[in-house]
């Protein structure tokens, strides 16, 4: 008999599969490619200016919730990053710090 949380977890992972390869397949959804980002808030949401090269590419708009889970999603895949590789990924502003004369 197969363990119904693994039945629902890969369920769950087929879905989010499925979605991912639809929103790459549209031409409807814009893809955007970013080197940069500022970010302001709001009294209700946060707003993310995306930056290609310094140039605005893209505004993302999100309420508080959605920002911080999407905050503890990107910190989920870069620590997984990292300790697969044994690198420690650097910081654009750990970058500015080499650069500096």
């Amino acid at each position: 008999m197969q363990d119904p949380d693994l039945t629902k977890a890969q369920n769950q992972a087929a879905a989010l599969n499925q979605l991912i390869n639809l929103a790459l397949e549209s031409e409807s959804i814009p893809k955007i490619y970013c080197n940069g980002f500022t970010n302001a808030v709001g009294n209700s949401d946060v707003m993310l200016v995306l930056q290609q090269n310094g140039k605005p590419a893209g505004v993302v708009n999100m309420s508080f919730t959605i920002a911080k889970t999407l905050s503890q999603s990107l910190k989920e895949i870069i620590d997984s990053i990292e300790q697969k590789s044994n690198q420690s990924i650097m910081t654009t502003y750990e970058v500015e710090k080499f650069l500096k004369p």
